[in-house]
């Protein structure tokens, strides 16, 4: 996936968990569902993937938080399901 792909995706899932208020929860199922497309992307940055998503998206950079949880847990969590994404 590109870069751009992952921020449209990033602002598509953020965008979904607001209006259901779940914006946290939105953002960390991102970082699960993505976090080897982010990693490699981060592979090859000078600076922070996660924080170059955000900017793109229009999104705080204050959710870096939210996603960097969401990578670690993706080496013990399985994602299940697209209800944050299109």
């Amino acid at each position: 996936m590109t870069f751009d792909a992952l921020a449209d995706t990033l602002r598509d899932m953020y965008v979904t968990g607001k209006g259901r208020r779940e914006a946290t929860v939105a953002l960390a199922l991102f970082g699960i569902r993505y976090a080897s497309e982010i990693r490699a992307v981060e592979a090859g940055a000078v600076a922070s993937a996660v924080d170059n998503l955000l900017q793109n998206a229009h999104i705080s950079a204050s959710h870096e938080v939210s996603i960097r949880l969401g990578m670690q847990l993706a080496a013990y969590v399985e994602y299940r399901g697209d209800a944050y994404a299109k």
